[in-house]
């Protein structure tokens, strides 16, 4: 168990916070900060979550290093592993005619919004792609009726002026994909899978274009994948608090 996942069954263990979001208000924190600590897309100092570990009551060294119990007398979550990644998922094929074909993805809980991806790095926001959910938001009242549905984080600034680096975005797998919508699209890579929030161009028995609004510098506008490493592509249909 990772230092982000021990935090956030710390967070659940108190029993006073429902979500992420809950939680950095009381700490005066802001959200995306906290969650990107939570959902393991940000990187955390000792000392930060030695703070964290004091504002949860649990023992500084369990939370830092999972060193010991979290407090005397609790045993500690005797889950001990990082999320799957998605090779260990099979996914379905997609046509290439189809722009949200069917993909594995975590099951939706009642009022529970699964966060996909962790940062991968980079300039252009590139997410590493996860078949488990990385963390859970709250469920926006459109996507109840969904169980395919999932949220994701902003990384880097190659969306501005339409999405912040941090900004959390709601996604709909299963709402058909217009040219100019937003998205995120999966892509197989050779260590794994990526996904890319962008803008929708089109997308052909050959290829996927997208547009990224304020690419890297050296970064063309458009980025362009052979059709047969896209896995999905995904409406993002809102944005909100996780």
């Amino acid at each position: 168990m990772e230092v982000h996942q021990r935090l956030m069954w710390a967070r659940l263990n108190v029993g006073r916070y429902k979500t992420a979001s809950d939680a950095a208000r009381a700490m005066g924190v802001p959200i995306p900060t906290y969650a990107g600590h939570e959902n393991g897309s940000r990187g955390l100092t000792r000392a930060t979550a030695e703070r964290y570990a004091a504002f949860f009551k649990v023992a500084p060294e369990w939370m830092v290093f999972g060193r010991g119990a979290p407090r005397p007398g609790v045993a500690p979550p005797s889950e001990d592993r990082e999320p799957k990644t998605i090779p260990d998922i099979p996914f379905a094929d997609e046509p290439a005619t189809n722009v949200s074909g069917p993909v594995a993805l975590p099951r939706a809980g009642v009022g529970r919004l699964p966060i996909r991806g962790r940062a991968a790095g980079g300039p252009n926001g590139k997410l590493v792609m996860t078949a488990d959910a990385v963390g859970w938001a709250r469920m926006p009242a459109s996507l109840q009726d969904v169980p395919e549905a999932y949220g994701v984080f902003v990384h880097g600034d190659s969306m501005l002026d339409r999405y912040e680096s941090g900004e959390f975005l709601h996604v709909n797998p299963v709402r058909p994909v217009r040219r100019g919508d937003y998205v995120v699209a999966q892509i197989r890579e050779q260590d794994g899978f990526a996904g890319y929030v962008k803008r929708f161009v089109s997308r052909s028995a050959t290829e996927l274009v997208l547009e990224q609004l304020n690419p890297p510098e050296g970064e063309d506008r458009l980025m362009r994948f052979p059709a047969d490493r896209v896995v999905a592509v995904h409406k993002v249909v809102g944005t909100g608090e996780p």
